[in-house]
């Protein structure tokens, strides 16, 4: 078993995002990402995998090709891949999100 502590791993700085890599298998990834207030990350794809995102404090407004989606704090969303996504910050306070990868055969 590996355990983790989430909030350990969040950091606070200046950076437009940060992702932070908590598990990686295989066929499996898990990732935190972190934006301050107002920060976006650039559409981009994970072909070849299914994307589940969960916000674990804020609210993420996630554009999905070409709409936009409101996630809040314990949704989460399953997301092809191949779509293109761009998640952003759009409160006052750092977002977070747990980011599975999950890769298809």
């Amino acid at each position: 078993m590996q355990r983790t502590k989430l909030n350990e791993l969040e950091q606070e700085d200046d950076a437009r995002f940060r992702v932070t890599e908590v598990l990686r298998r295989e066929r499996v990834r898990v990732l935190l990402l972190t934006l301050p207030p107002g920060a976006d990350v650039p559409s981009h794809r994970h072909d070849g995998w299914d994307v589940l995102i969960q916000p674990l404090r804020g609210r993420v407004d996630l554009e999905l090709d070409g709409e936009t989606h409101v996630l809040e704090t314990g949704e989460i969303a399953c997301v092809d891949g191949a779509s293109t996504f761009a998640p952003k910050n759009p409160g006052r306070e750092t977002l977070a999100l747990l980011v599975t990868l999950v890769r298809r055969d």
